[in-house]
C-alpha cells in the first residue's frame, strides 16, 4: 500500500465550501448576473438557479497548493495553465453571448499550456506510439480540447457533469494505488476534493450549475489525470484511458456526426442528447420535471460506474477494456432507441 496525501480531500473539501458559501451569501449582489438563461432547446429547469459554480474549482486548488511542499510547482502550474478555458466559459455564464469559436480559443490555450508546462502529453494509444513531437502535440491538443468540449455537451442534468468526471477521477485512483503510482494518486485526491461540495450542492436537487467554466474544468483535469496515469505507467492500458472518458467522447463525437449529417451547425444546443432524451423519456412516464432531472442523471451515472470499475479491473486488459468499450457503445444505442420509442424528436 502507497502512502497518499489524503489532507488533499480535506483542505480542497472545504476551500470549495468556503467558496460556496461566499456565492450563496453574497447572492443578492451578482444573481441578475450569474443567473442561469433557461431558454433554448438544451435547458429542462425552469428554477432560478446561479450558474457560476465552475469559478470557485481553480481558486479552490490555488488556495490548497499553499498547504503542501511536495510537487507544490507542479500544481501551481496547474492552476495557472487552467486560467484561459475558465476565462472564456466563466465570460459566458455570465454574459451569455460569448462566441463558441472563443471558447474554443480558450480551451486550445489551456491544450497547448498543459503540453508545454505540464510536460503533459498524449503518445501511446496501445496499438501504434507515437514518437513525432509535432504528432504528439497535434494529439494531445485534440484530446484535451475534445473530452473538454465534451464534458460542456453533457453539463445538461442535476450532477452529470460532476458525477462522470468524479467517478472517472476516482477510477484513476483507485488503479494508481494498485500500480504504486504516488504521484497519480495525489493528483487524482488533489483534483477531486473541490468537485464533492459542489456536487452535495448540484445532486440530487440543485442549488447551483458549474456552468460553462466548471464544465470545461472538468474536462481540463479529468484529459489531464486520464493522459498522466497511462504515460506513466507502461502497465495500464491506454485503453483504460479511453474506457473511462468513454461516455462523453462517445455523446460529442456522435454529436458531431449527427449534426453533420443533417447539416446543422456544430456548435448549434439540442436536445438530441442521451440525457435529453432520457429526461423526457421518464417525464413521459408521468414523473415530474424536478424528480425526473435527477433519476435520469443517476441512471446515466450508474451505468458509467458499472463501465468504470470493468476498467479498474481490467486496466492492464486491452481485449477486456475494447470489450467493455463496444458493451457500453451498444448499451448506449440500445437506451437510445428504447427512450426515443415513447415520443418523437
Amino acid at each position: 500500500m502507497i502512502e497518499t496525501n489524503f489532507d488533499f480531500v480535506l483542505i480542497g473539501f472545504f476551500s470549495s465550501l468556503f467558496f460556496l458559501c461566499l456565492l450563496q451569501f453574497t447572492k443578492k449582489n451578482h444573481i441578475k448576473f450569474s443567473l442561469d438563461d433557461s431558454k433554448g432547446p438544451q435547458k429542462i429547469h425552469s428554477e432560478q438557479i446561479m450558474r457560476i459554480g465552475g469559478v470557485i474549482i481553480v481558486p479552490s486548488y490555488f488556495l490548497t497548493t499553499f498547504f503542501f511542499e511536495q510537487n507544490q510547482i507542479f500544481y501551481l502550474k496547474l492552476c495557472l495553465v487552467l486560467i484561459p478555458v475558465l476565462f472564456f466559459g466563466f465570460a459566458e455564464d455570465i454574459f451569455k453571448n460569448v462566441k463558441p469559436y472563443k471558447r474554443l480559443i480558450g480551451t486550445l490555450i489551456t491544450a497547448f499550456l498543459i503540453y508545454f508546462f505540464l510536460e503533459t502529453a498524449l503518445s501511446d494509444f496501445s496499438i501504434i506510439k507515437l514518437k513525432q513531437p509535432i504528432l504528439i502535440l497535434f494529439f494531445t491538443v485534440l484530446g484535451i480540447t475534445t473530452i473538454t468540449n465534451a464534458f460542456n455537451i453533457i453539463d445538461g442534468l442535476n450532477g452529470l457533469s460532476l458525477g462522470i468526471a468524479i467517478i472517472s477521477l476516482l477510477s484513476i485512483f483507485f488503479v494508481a494505488i494498485n500500480i504504486k503510482d504516488t504521484f497519480s494518486a495525489d493528483l487524482v485526491l488533489f483534483l477531486v476534493s473541490p468537485l464533492i461540495p459542489i456536487f452535495i450542492f448540484n445532486f440530487p436537487f440543485s442549488k447551483i450549475f458549474i456552468g460553462d467554466g466548471g464544465a470545461y474544468i472538468l474536462g481540463c483535469i479529468v484529459s489531464l489525470a486520464t493522459i498522466t496515469i497511462s504515460e506513466n505507467n507502461n502497465e495500464v492500458n491506454p485503453f483504460f484511458s479511453l474506457l473511462i472518458i468513454l461516455y462523453p467522447l462517445y455523446e460529442c463525437i456522435r454529436s458531431f456526426v449527427r449534426r453533420l449529417i443533417n447539416s446543422k451547425r456544430f456548435d448549434w444546443p439540442d436536445n438530441l442528447h442521451l440525457h435529453s432524451i432520457l429526461y423526457q423519456w421518464f417525464v413521459s412516464k408521468k414523473f415530474q420535471s424536478k424528480a425526473a432531472n435527477p433519476i435520469a442523471s443517476f441512471t446515466i451515472l450508474i451505468s458509467v460506474l458499472i463501465l468504470n470499475i470493468w476498467g479498474i479491473r481490467n486496466f492492464d486488459d486491452r481485449n477486456n477494456l475494447i470489450l467493455g468499450c463496444i458493451v457500453f457503445i451498444i448499451f448506449y444505442e440500445v437506451l437510445i432507441k428504447f427512450s426515443k420509442k415513447e415520443f418523437k424528436l
